[in-house]
């Protein structure tokens, strides 16, 4: 509720400026198998939404949505204790990314290819769930360990970098890669980085 009313806040002295306006949509899609016979697997979707408000004309305010969701499937056996061991794990993480931004964009509107950089602040919700089945080596019995979801929020810097080609008139294809760091660690923002890929219509 409070980063709704700051993005209020933030908004409402712009409505009185004409400006232009590019809403966006984005998906992300990732999906790799592991092991020694690939026996586990990891996806993640998500999907990203964006409006930016151009009060000149290559510099945006940018407000970012991201709402993903993480699996990790593991589905192989080894020692937990003296008299145990682990089957089957499964771990499941889902995310909400709030953020603002400072966009700048380096070829005008009406350019085939729009190369741009955003900065900024995010807040990140995390929350994590999931289970682990053990098997009891004496009597075979498999028990279910569920683990309690737990949340944690996160307040960072996001860095974004993207390519937008031009189709026709004001509609674009983008292609984004953003990445989430805590301070200004940059030296991490590699660990974290995803590629969006959607349309974008400037208004």
């Amino acid at each position: 509720m409070k980063i709704v009313i700051g993005i209020f806040l933030i908004l409402a002295p712009l409505s009185s400026f004409s400006m232009n306006v590019e809403i966006e949509g984005s998906y992300s899609y990732e999906q790799y198998y592991y092991g020694t016979g690939n026996e586990n697997q990891f996806y993640n979707n998500s999907w990203l939404g964006t409006i930016a408000f151009y009060p000149f004309s290559l510099t945006a305010l940018q407000l970012d949505y991201v709402q993903g969701q993480s699996i990790l499937l593991e589905d192989q056996e080894y020692p937990a204790g003296s008299n145990s061991e682990v089957v089957y794990r499964k771990t499941d993480v889902e995310t909400q990314t709030y953020s603002i931004n400072l966009r700048q964009a380096f070829t005008a509107s009406d350019s085939f290819i729009r190369p741009m950089i955003s900065v900024g602040w995010a807040r990140r919700i995390t929350l994590n769930s999931g289970y682990t089945d053990f098997r009891e080596n004496s009597t075979g019995q498999v028990d279910r360990v569920t683990q309690p979801e737990q949340e944690l929020k996160q307040d960072l810097t996001q860095l974004a970098v993207y390519l937008k080609f031009r189709l026709f008139k004001e509609f674009y294809l983008s292609v984004n890669a953003r990445t989430l760091f805590e301070g200004f660690e940059i030296a991490k923002a590699n660990q974290n980085v995803r590629v969006f890929v959607g349309f974008s219509w400037l208004l």
